[in-house]
């Protein structure tokens, strides 16, 4: 037998191409790249051992017949004897008798194991053998499977696996919820739009089962159904696209308020329950300043009564009073006076002096460190890059980051909107606090786009879940009016990356549409 060399294990664009395959699950980098579905990788098993039985029986129907020598006495008085025995126990049975013919015998074959085969169908063509075939599995679990190793571990979601033994495969609504937000997942990764169909029906029966389990008193206050909130507003987050998907997150999220004042005091009992509230507690705060409503009272009496079961050397949550700070100055700001444009602007000072204070009393494992200037970086912003020792520190500083370009962008144009108005105090400088706030932007730009380069990287394999995390910092700064402009450019870039290597659709939208930056500040 001629080798053939090595089969190759690459899908069938990249072999046509001659391109290199990373042989990703559930799809290629490559594919990825080009926009099309990544067919699959071929077994190379396959290609070692095959079923030839179907070949087999079609080369011998098919093969010439052999001269065959004249047969002698003993063996044809044999096969006249058989032949005789053949007919008398036919004839006592009363049944006639068929031979099957090799071609016969493979058409049974392809019946019997074609999955499609029914009495309905007709039969296989005179060439139609079975070669091969592919076990591949199944679309669910190859979602699940990449949304709980890829898309969970790098999100505040990475308590999940645990409750995985109770909401993979069930019938109930964080199953349908997981399932909802897996397709929703794979299909931006693998750009498949029959996938997020799919993804949107798992959503309409997750939000059914949620709601039922909502309207049961037992069922509400199990960490499941909690856990199923949370992932239907991760859904909206996923697809995103426009206002409406903002909408149901904010109703998902104002929803679990009373959600979490039902499950009472023994939610804080358990790591898992105090994990599940925190994450709840941080998306209440966000939906909040968004949405310029001020933080419920109640949520914030309720927060205070789980402040002993707290870890309170998270720095995520000595945030938490300056989030609810911003969430109220947001709702002045849609209703502000002229007379109290001085007041606001004054507590919009303060509170950035409070979040860049939180910033140098972070502890060393949670500081970042800039590169050194011959260290060979992924991308840099003025030759400038920055190291974070994880995901989350990195998501730590943006958040500050983030705030603190609102409050500074706030304070500018406040200070504009006085100085329009005439004569002002002599014993306040506007002007001063307009430059001011006009060098700490600069500063915090060149910070988060310093930081890019962790997780946008230029090589082929580009998708990135982690990379999300990049979006809303690069939008506000693609957005405020008071950012450099080439700064404006290199946010807008990166978000054009994102948007053709991550499948985000519209990303310069996100901010406009979460925030409202000009319209709102």
């Amino acid at each position: 037998m001629v080798f053939l060399g090595r089969p190759s294990e690459a899908c069938y664009p990249c072999r046509k191409g001659r391109l290199r395959c990373d042989r990703l699950q559930p799809g290629c980098t490559q594919c990825s790249r080009k926009q099309i579905v990544c067919p699959g990788y071929r077994d190379p098993s396959e290609f070692y051992f095959r079923d030839e039985t179907a070949n087999a029986a079609f080369k011998v129907q098919n093969r010439k017949p052999r001269r065959r020598l004249p047969a002698k006495t003993k063996q044809q008085s044999q096969s006249v004897a058989e032949a005789d025995a053949q007919k008398q126990h036919a004839g006592s049975s009363g049944t006639p008798t068929i031979a099957a013919t090799p071609r016969q015998a493979v058409g049974a074959l392809v019946n019997h194991w074609s999955p499609s085969s029914s009495s309905s169908s007709t039969p296989p063509s005179d060439g139609e053998v079975v070669r091969y075939r592919t076990i591949s599995s199944p679309i669910k679990d190859l979602a699940r499977t990449y949304f709980m190793t890829d898309y969970i571990a790098t999100s505040p979601f990475d308590y999940l696996p645990k409750l995985c033994p109770y909401g993979l495969t069930g019938n109930d609504a964080m199953s349908a919820s997981i399932l909802a937000a897996s397709f929703a997942s794979l299909s931006l990764k693998i750009s498949d739009p029959k996938l997020m169909k799919q993804a949107r029906v798992q959503y309409a029966s997750a939000l059914c089962q949620t709601n039922q389990a909502l309207s049961s008193p037992k069922l509400a206050v199990e960490d499941s159904t909690l856990a199923a909130v949370l992932l239907l507003g991760l859904f909206e987050a996923i697809v995103f696209s426009g206002q409406q998907s903002m909408d149901s997150w904010n109703q998902h999220t104002l929803g679990s308020v009373e959600l979490l004042r039902l499950r009472g005091s023994q939610q804080f009992e358990t790591a898992l329950g105090r994990k599940l509230f925190v994450h709840s507690a941080n998306n209440i705060r966000t939906s909040c300043a968004h949405s310029k409503t001020p933080v419920p009272t109640r949520f914030i009496a309720l927060y205070d009564d789980a402040q002993p079961y707290l870890d309170h050397n998270d720095p995520f949550l000595r945030v938490t009073p300056v989030l609810d700070r911003v969430a109220m100055l947001r709702s002045r700001i849609a209703y502000l006076e002229d007379s109290e444009r001085h007041e606001v602007l004054v507590e919009a000072l303060d509170l950035d002096a409070a979040t860049a204070k939180l910033g140098q009393e972070v502890s060393a494992e949670w500081r970042f460190t800039a590169r050194n200037p011959y260290e060979k970086a992924p991308m840099t912003y003025k030759g400038i890059s920055f190291r974070y020792p994880s995901l989350r520190a990195l998501r730590y500083w943006n958040s500050l980051r983030i705030i603190r370009m609102f409050l500074n962008d706030l304070i500018w144009m406040q200070a504009s909107l006085i100085l329009a108005q005439g004569p002002t105090s002599a014993s306040v400088d506007y002007f001063a606090m307009q430059e001011a706030a006009t060098r700490k932007m600069s500063t915090l730009v060149v910070e988060v786009l310093a930081s890019c380069g962790e997780y946008l990287e230029t090589t082929e394999d580009r998708f990135s879940v982690t990379a999300r995390c990049l979006i809303w910092p690069l939008s506000v700064i693609a957005e405020i009016s008071i950012t450099p402009p080439d700064a404006r450019r290199f946010a807008l870039d990166c978000l054009g990356r994102l948007s053709r290597d991550g499948r985000i659709p519209r990303p310069i939208e996100v901010a406009n549409t979460m925030m409202g930056l000009q319209a709102d500040w």
